[in-house]
């Protein structure tokens, strides 16, 4: 798990050099925890899919399908998904499935956490410490992406559970980057 979480992390790094603390929380938050904090309901599910399709705009270099998160869970990147001919009903099928049938603990959450702590050269041991016990007062909620994240990469995703993603019909031969 160490070896995996390592590459995990490295890789995110490289691929997005502007992330901050929150960014990286919430990447270990959504590998963790899955998207059940995003699947308010069915119908909002679709409608925000809807609209995320409509304004996503066109694919960036070096955008990958799919991204890994944790040993069961990938983020789906939207515009190459969808350029690739992605079947985006069965994405918010699976996306809405993992919402209902995976889920994390709070326990595993800190773990992780602290895991990527001493493996991470982004930010520093207080910082790290102190953004996790902002999040415990806060009930280890999920977060949005930082401003500067959402300037920089336009993250439109999907998070899904890689065995409820892979028995859907949205996979293609080739979905995963590097």
């Amino acid at each position: 798990m160490l070896e995996e979480l390592i590459s995990i992390v490295s890789k995110q790094t490289e691929r997005y050099p502007g992330m901050r603390i929150q960014d990286l929380y919430k990447l270990i938050y959504q590998g963790v925890m899955g998207s059940s904090h995003a699947v308010a309901s069915v119908a909002a599910a679709e409608k925000w899919l809807s609209d995320e399709l409509l304004s996503m705009g066109e694919c960036q270099a070096g955008e990958v399908i799919v991204e890994r998160l944790s040993a069961d869970i990938v983020r789906v990147n939207l515009r190459p998904f969808v350029a690739s001919g992605g079947d985006t009903d069965a994405l918010l099928d699976g996306f809405i499935r993992t919402g209902r049938e995976y889920s994390g603990s709070t326990d595993d959450l800190i773990r992780v956490w602290k895991i990527v702590t001493g493996i991470q050269n982004l930010f520093s041991l207080s910082e790290m410490t102190s953004f996790i016990t902002g999040q415990e007062e806060a009930g280890f909620a999920a977060v949005h992406h930082s401003q500067v994240y959402r300037e920089l990469y336009r993250p439109a995703y999907r998070v899904v559970a890689e065995k409820i993603l892979l028995l859907s019909k949205c996979t293609q031969c080739d979905m995963y980057g590097s």
